[in-house]
């Protein structure tokens, strides 16, 4: 199914293929009538097929609807506070990007891999970690925008979560505090902890 939107213009010319409009011209008495082909998408939507090519261009406040955009290429763009709502972005690859201060709500996460990232004073909330891995996360080093000298930062904390079958492995875990916590089977290793506390009110 084809959509015409047609514009005329003068011309001579009996039939002419215009490609800079992306239409199709022809002669009706001393005028030219040309129309832009907009083709039915994939989808079940009409989709004009056009590919934009924007350098040193204020797009802000432009809204997109039902657009298919994959396989952008996108650099040195600002998008600060953007709202981006029902987007697929798997496969996605994000890179030198600044996202303070974002927000993700209500998104499939799984499979996504951060590195290299600072996560200082993020908040994780309700969120399904099973099988996620934590691996060489460390303070910031002398260097990094976030250093302080004196090494005092905001502790990580945990609250109301659910760690079972947890496992921690070769980590310094100094000055971590466990208060008010289900610690049944919890081993340091290879002791039961529940014993050791039990053990020590006997004494």
């Amino acid at each position: 199914m084809l959509t015409f939107h047609g514009e005329r213009k003068e011309s001579g010319i009996l039939l002419d293929f215009i490609s800079i409009l992306g239409g199709i011209c022809w002669k009706i008495g001393n005028s030219l009538s040309c129309f832009k082909i907009m083709l039915k998408g994939d989808e079940g939507m009409g989709l004009k097929a056009e590919k934009l090519d924007l350098h040193k261009v204020d797009i802000s406040g432009s809204k997109w609807q039902e657009v298919n955009a994959m396989e952008l290429d996108i650099s040195d763009v600002n998008l600060a506070k953007t709202k981006i709502n029902n987007v697929n972005m798997s496969g996605m690859v994000l890179n030198d990007v600044n996202m303070g201060e974002s927000r993700i709500s209500n998104a499939n996460l799984s499979g996504v891999g951060i590195q290299h990232a600072n996560f200082s004073n993020a908040v994780i909330d309700h969120v399904h970690l099973y099988g996620t891995e934590f691996h060489n996360v460390v303070f910031p080093m002398e260097g990094d925008g976030n250093f302080n000298p004196d090494g005092q930062y905001k502790p990580i904390s945990f609250q109301n979560c659910d760690l079972t079958n947890g496992q921690i492995r070769n980590c310094n875990l100094t000055n971590v505090e466990i208060s008010d916590c289900d610690i049944s089977g919890l081993k340091i290793n290879g002791v039961l902890i529940e014993e050791l506390l039990k053990y020590k009110e006997k004494l």
